[in-house]
């Protein structure tokens, strides 16, 4: 189930108008119905509001796991670590978009100047030098400028082409020497 799909499903469990929930979340009747019909999403403070107020499992709405609602909310998440989970959930999904893009560029920078190149090492390298490049990001804030930057292709566009095709050379070189490994242990 999408998570506009789940939102309905909430407030009509719940016996709820749209306009009750949406003055109940801090958003307007309209929003509430972009919301649901899967135009538009719910910022996470809203989804924090509407996870806090009516008693709804985060794990649920945002990731499919458990029930829908909470036993007992005082034996659950306060507020704040709630807070901190949707932020964690929104900064992974940053850092997917982040990925994927190493990995769409890098495919793109490795078949160009390796044509016969094969995709898991393509995507082996993108992996190797995005764990090192992530390792850096601290926040959320610095996840999304990195991938708007990597988005214009700005200044580092060209380092990141460089280091790309020195992970791919790498992953390559590597492979190589596991297989020769393979190869005496066969003999």
């Amino acid at each position: 189930m999408l998570e506009n799909e789940k939102i309905k499903n909430i407030r009509t469990q719940l016996g709820l108008t749209q306009q009750e929930m949406a003055d109940c979340i801090g958003v307007s009747k309209q929003y509430l119905s972009k919301v649901e019909k899967g135009h538009t999403d719910l910022s996470k403070e809203k989804i924090v509001k509407l996870c806090s107020n009516y008693n709804v499992s985060l794990d649920w709405l945002l990731l499919d796991k458990g029930e829908i609602f909470l036993s007992d909310p005082d034996d659950e998440f306060s507020g704040e670590v709630l807070a901190k989970e949707v932020e964690d959930v929104f900064k992974f999904d940053v850092a997917v978009k982040l990925y994927s893009l190493f990995v769409n560029e890098a495919f793109y920078m490795i078949k160009k100047q390796y044509p016969q190149a094969q995709v898991d090492n393509i995507v082996e390298a993108a992996r190797q030098l995005f764990d090192v490049d992530s390792s850096f990001y601290e926040s959320i804030d610095k996840f999304q400028m990195d991938l708007n930057e990597f988005k214009n292709k700005g200044r580092k566009y060209i380092l990141f082409k460089e280091r790309i095709l020195i992970a791919y050379n790498r992953v390559c070189k590597d492979k190589e020497f596991e297989n020769k490994l393979n190869e005496q242990k066969r003999c």
